[in-house]
């Protein structure tokens, strides 16, 4: 069950203040096999030379950064998922603000792989929401 590959895609745009702490958070998935494809949307702050940096550094699988759109963050999702080569790959999204729970990717892929390989399945998981300082504020309505 380890051995399969996790793609998450990242859509950016202007996130250096935060790509940091979640690429971090990716990095350290108990999951280890994970690609990584990120579309920048058109950056003017230093997004992409973080992005590049991490992409140096990443170890767990692919690591791909392309430019997005320029047509908001729904179109850039869509050109993500159109990025995705890998037919047998599973696909995480991510916006560029998020911190993962260090088994988020595991506990994700223990659930879909628990329905069968062959049945389509989706799994979506609730948002804690924290202030600027990273305290806990609530969970997202669904």
């Amino acid at each position: 069950m380890y051995d399969k590959k996790i793609t998450i895609l990242l859509a950016t745009y202007n996130g250096a203040a935060f790509l940091e702490e979640q690429l971090s958070s990716f990095a350290n998935q108990s999951w280890k096999n994970i690609d990584l494809i990120v579309s920048d949307d058109g950056s003017s702050d230093n997004t992409l030379e973080i992005i590049d940096t991490w992409k140096k550094s990443w170890s767990k699988g692919s690591f791909e950064i392309i430019q997005g759109p320029r047509a908001g963050h729904a179109e850039n999702f869509r050109y993500l998922i159109q990025a995705v080569s890998d037919k047998k790959t599973y696909v995480a999204f991510s916006d560029q603000d998020d911190i993962w729970h260090r088994d988020k990717l595991e506990v994700a892929m223990n659930k879909l792989i628990s329905m069968g390989e062959d049945t389509p399945v989706m799994y979506c998981g609730r948002t804690r929401l924290v202030d600027v300082d990273g305290n806990p504020t609530g969970l997202s309505l669904t």
